[in-house]
Formats: structure tokens, sequence, C-alpha cells
């Protein structure tokens, strides 16, 4: 599970389950360790219920960061759900052996009309990561003061941490420091900005980042 280091707001670590992180044919994947499923029928039930099982341990540690990303796009939902059914229909893959994988570039942590950053990138310095877009404030709906949140999802110990209003648009970077081991892991991070009033969400952005 997760713990809130800072209060809900701010920073977030926790173990992903039984999650097993891994690069294949230059995507980031997760799986979920085999487990024994008593009551399935048949191949195909296995498999959905294994996808099941992987998703609700991805997203157990983001909850808080869910219920913020997914608040507008529920529609009646919890956010949970509506998170949940988004991975389930437009997030799953397979592996070599026919198991089911959730492809972290295609995950969207947050779903929104808000417009999101340009260019956005991310470069690994030692124990930091730094995030650099292009300030596209008065484009559409974006605003200078949207604030930026942050989320850094580790493959190898199927552990995650996220801050929120780390900076804004208008400021064109920030800096995350990396927890200790953190350094020579690979990271899937993912950007997304949140309206000053926090009325509304971007779409979430995936950028990779590759172990040294």
């Amino acid at each position: 599970m997760g713990t809130v280091n800072d209060g809900l707001l701010g920073g977030v670590s926790g173990k992903v389950g039984n999650l097993v992180g891994f690069r294949r044919n230059g995507k980031n994947l997760i799986r979920v360790q085999a487990a024994r499923i008593n009551d399935a029928r048949t191949p195909k039930q296995l498999k959905q219920r294994r996808k099941v099982v992987l998703v609700i341990e991805f997203l157990k540690p983001l909850m808080p960061f869910i219920h913020i990303g997914y608040k507008n796009y529920a529609q009646g939902r919890s956010a949970y759900n509506a998170a949940t059914s988004y991975l389930m229909k437009r997030c799953m893959t397979e592996n070599g052996a026919g198991e089911p994988c959730i492809d972290l570039q295609r995950v969207m942590l947050s779903i929104g009309f808000l417009n999101g950053v340009e260019k956005a990138e991310v470069l690994r310095i030692g124990d930091k990561l730094n995030f650099s877009w292009i300030d596209n404030s008065g484009v559409g709906n974006a605003e200078s003061d949207d604030k930026v949140l942050l989320v850094v999802y580790n493959l190898q110990k199927r552990t995650s941490l996220f801050q929120l209003d780390v900076a804004k648009r208008a400021d064109g970077k920030a800096d995350l420091k990396l927890p200790k081991g953190w350094s020579k892991d690979e990271l899937m991070t993912y950007v997304t900005l949140r309206s000053a009033d926090e009325a509304e969400v971007s779409n979430s952005i995936g950028l990779p980042v590759e172990a040294e």
C-alpha cells in the first residue's frame, strides 16, 4: 500500500503489491506475479481476473492522485471505477507468454479539458529529475498560474511517488529529488496540469526515464 509522507497533498510512495516492472520492445510494462485463482473456470476467465488484479494493484498507491485526475471524468462513477475502466479498456497488452500487462506509456493518470504542457521532457541528473516544458500560457484555457503535478513510477522497485503543485505552467521547469536508491532505476513519469482553482485538470503526459 502507499504511504502519505506529507499529508494528502504531499509526497506519496508505496509498494505496488506483487507487480513486476520490465521493459519489452522499447515499452515500459508491468504485470502481476502469478497467483492461484480457485474459482476461475476457463483460461479466458483466468486472464480477465489477472487483468483486474493487475489494475487494482497498480492503482493502490496512486489513489489520492486518481481522485484528483479522474474527478471530472468519472461522470457519476467513483474516480477509482473510472480509472479502472480506462486502464482495462485502453492500456492493456500482453508479454511474449501471453500474460496480461499494463503499457505504462498508454496510462492516463488524469483526464480533463485543461490544455496540457507542450514539448515536455525529463532528464535524470544524479538523484534528481529535471522536467521542462514550453510555457503555452494564453493558448486556449491555459493559464500561467496553472499548477504542475508530477508522478514517478519505479519499474524495479514497483514503487510510486508524486508531488502536487511543484511548479506553475509559466515556470517552464521543475526539479524532483528521487528517494535514496532510485538514481539508477528505470522510471516512468507523468506530468499533469491543474487549474489554480483546482476545478480542471489536463490529460497526463507520460515520459519514460531509462536506467543509467
